[in-house]
């Protein structure tokens, strides 16, 4: 009796051994799925995108302008929902039209090297804030509508704003003020129409 219990013992703790190493196998092939993708190509002559999954952080680096999009052609398009932070490296010398539109981005770092924001560059984004480094010359039309800015600082280096450029932005309490009137080449102030 003792013997066939003792057996019956040893099936139990096994099957149960089998079950947890069973349960060990299918967790560790989930979470090697879930674990962190880079996705990467091309979005200019020497301009790159790299997507990280993990981070969210979509990185575009080179040097050059970035080609210019439609509102649904970017490469990242299918990770707009998953991007959650834009990062423009050195080098890079514009935003192409369009190039983060609906991005669901909360946070934008720009660097000094961009002169130029095109056209919707960053319509529909989330954030609520950025940083315009003083290299920036011009500002196309709708690059920030319908964004979550609530407020922003044009540096004088801004010689052309677009038209709309900050429309539907309903928290945005200064781009009136701070972009109707902005320096042009000549250092004379001039009056910029429909800018919100």
């Amino acid at each position: 009796m003792n013997t066939n219990f003792k057996y019956f013992a040893e099936i139990v703790l096994s099957a149960s051994k089998n079950r947890f190493f069973i349960i060990s196998i299918i967790l560790l092939s989930f979470c090697t799925r879930l674990r962190a993708e880079i996705h990467t190509g091309s979005c200019g002559t020497n301009v790159t995108w790299a997507f990280n999954t993990e981070t969210g952080i979509l990185a575009i680096s080179g040097t050059g302008n970035m080609a210019d999009y439609s509102y649904s052609n970017q490469p990242w398009y299918s990770y707009r929902s998953q991007i959650s932070s834009i990062k423009i490296n050195e080098g890079v010398t514009n935003i192409g039209k369009y190039a983060f539109y609906s991005t669901w981005a909360s946070s934008v770092s720009i660097a000094s090297s961009i002169t130029e924001i095109k056209d919707y560059a960053f319509k529909y984004c989330e954030f609520t804030s950025i940083t315009i480094p003083k290299s920036v010359i011009s500002i196309g039309e709708g690059a920030f509508s319908g964004t979550g800015l609530t407020g922003i600082d044009i540096p004088d280096t801004v010689t052309s704003i677009g038209p709309q450029a900050f429309k539907y932005c309903k928290d945005l309490t200064n781009a009136k003020e701070a972009s109707i009137f902005y320096k042009n080449n000549r250092n004379k102030a001039q009056k910029q129409r429909d800018v919100v």
